[in-house]
């Protein structure tokens, strides 16, 4: 696709989805996830840690009143999940806009 500037996939994609486009950088690029729970960013970290690359992420973090599909703040055990993502950090990186 030649694509030269960073693209962010602003909705949590399904397992085969990560799968497609990390396992083919040359085809989409260096493309920047939305995750919401650790079970996404182990698979992640999985697929970048085979390739020898980082992946960007971002935390969708659910904080209001609406739930959607991220890491739901109002939990405890869930706030410490999050925090476990940032052990990844060898192959994950949170960039910092």
């Amino acid at each position: 696709m030649n694509v030269k500037i960073p693209v962010l996939r602003i909705r949590l994609a399904s397992d085969k989805e990560l799968t497609t486009v990390h396992s083919n950088k040359k085809l989409y690029g260096d493309v920047e996830e939305m995750i919401g729970n650790l079970r996404m960013a182990r698979q992640l970290s999985q697929l970048a840690e085979k390739q020898h690359r980082v992946i960007k992420i971002h935390l969708s973090l659910n904080s209001g009143e609406m739930s959607r599909d991220g890491f739901d703040m109002k939990v405890p055990a869930t706030r410490d999940s999050t925090l476990s993502v940032f052990k990844l950090k060898l192959t994950l990186q949170v960039p910092c806009r």
